[in-house]
């Protein structure tokens, strides 16, 4: 397995089923081990680690687009520095919706890939704000799903996106659950 396989063991096998792992970066995921997986789901079933008296399996719902979604923005607006988005999630309250078709929706709604769009015209940083919103709001329908089957009680975070102090802040809202980065 890749590391996207085995971040829920970062943990350590103490701990692996008392997080939900979320990684944000050109794409993102969220997964959870599950002692029981749903028959029916929008969301990927995988096993882990089958052994003889183990078991690990996941759950996940993957966002197909997250920084690169707003790379693409960038394209559009011009490129913007890091300090811009951080200033654009600390300071916009008011974006509007983002759809985000460009690689297609990814789970739970597996929507086609077509042409992304913002609910209203909007100004720059409004704009990033919704991209990134759109992230969290992804990961959060995911999460939804999951939570059913999974015992996690917080968030482990990783990738480029979980930088931004602001963007880990609106997703311990929206799930509930709270937001840790881990230092290595």
């Amino acid at each position: 397995g890749g590391d996207q396989s085995f971040v829920a063991f970062s943990a350590g096998l103490l701990h692996c089923r008392d997080y939900a792992f979320v990684n944000v970066g050109s794409g993102a995921f969220i997964q959870a081990i599950c002692d029981e997986l749903p028959k029916q789901t929008r969301l990927l079933k995988s096993p882990l680690f089958i052994g003889r008296s183990l078991r690990y399996h996941v759950l996940e719902g993957t966002v197909n687009a997250a920084a690169s979604a707003l790379d693409e923005l960038f394209k559009e607006i011009g490129l913007q520095s890091h300090a811009d988005i951080q200033h654009a999630l600390n300071t916009v309250s008011d974006a509007p919706i983002y759809l985000n078709l460009s690689a297609g929706s990814g789970s739970p709604y597996w929507l086609d890939a077509g042409t992304s769009s913002f609910s209203y015209d909007a100004g720059n940083e409004q704009k990033i704000v919704a991209v990134l919103e759109n992230v969290v709001f992804s990961l959060t329908a995911n999460w939804r799903n999951m939570q059913p089957y999974c015992n996690a009680t917080q968030i482990a975070i990783s990738g480029g996106l979980s930088l931004y102090d602001a963007f880990c802040q609106k997703l311990a809202d929206c799930t509930g659950l709270s937001v840790t980065r881990f230092s290595d």
